[in-house]
């Protein structure tokens, strides 16, 4: 099952994950709030266990290999001219 995460709120990372939903964003350097959210999904199962299918559930639905092969498929074909 996918793992929710605590990450900072920097780069792509706020793209990729749903705060509160399948993970956590905190901001960069906030250790503690980062170590809390990490202590609640390690404590409070019933999060755990949501958060982690939404993450499950948004990993599949937008990373899975039947939906990012053929665009890079096709991405190729584009750059070398195909």
């Amino acid at each position: 099952m996918a793992c929710p995460r605590s990450e900072p709120r920097v780069g792509g990372v706020p793209e990729l994950i749903d705060d509160g939903v399948d993970g956590f964003l905190e901001h960069v350097g906030d250790v503690s709030a980062q170590a809390a959210r990490v202590v609640s999904l390690l404590t409070d199962e019933e999060l755990y266990n949501r958060m982690s299918a939404a993450a499950r559930h948004a990993a599949e639905l937008h990373y899975s290999t039947a939906l990012i092969i053929p665009q890079y498929e096709q991405y190729y074909r584009e750059v070398c001219g195909l």
